[in-house]
């Protein structure tokens, strides 16, 4: 394995082999948390022999099953969604890009990476987005 793992501005070697290490253990952890939801959803529709049709109005005896299996994809979904954030850091470590913000380009503080280690952006431009999207709520 050709790995890139040099010193960039904060981050030493040490730093950078500790969070490939978090992020390749929660890579683990949301891909057998993906397997094991796609198993339950894959179950539930073969216990109702059910599409996503067959229940249209929500109620009786399949209903649990169909909020079961919908809560289900969802967190699978989730699941999916970390796993390419995941990837995304692990490949930014590789290339000697990680700890960037992807915002304002300024490096982002080793404790929030430790905190996160798929962030992609400082507390300050993610604190800034937030702020956008609530002042715009309330103007709506």
């Amino acid at each position: 394995m050709n790995r890139i793992m040099t010193k960039t501005d904060e981050y030493g070697v040490d730093f950078l082999d500790h969070q490939r290490q978090l992020l390749l253990e929660e890579r683990t952890r949301q891909q057998h948390l993906a397997e094991g939801l796609q198993a339950d959803v894959a179950e539930l529709t073969a216990e109702r022999d059910m599409s996503d049709t067959d229940v249209e109005d929500g109620f009786g005896e399949g209903a649990g099953m169909v909020v079961d299996r919908d809560r289900d994809q969802t967190l699978h979904a989730t699941a999916m969604a970390a796993l390419l954030e995941i990837e995304a850091a692990l490949d930014r470590v590789e290339s000697g890009t990680y700890g960037r913000c992807a915002s304002c380009g300024e490096q982002i503080p080793s404790a929030r990476l430790e905190a996160m280690p798929a962030a992609t952006v400082c507390v300050t431009c993610k604190g800034g987005s937030l702020s956008r999207r609530r002042a715009a709520a309330t103007t709506r």
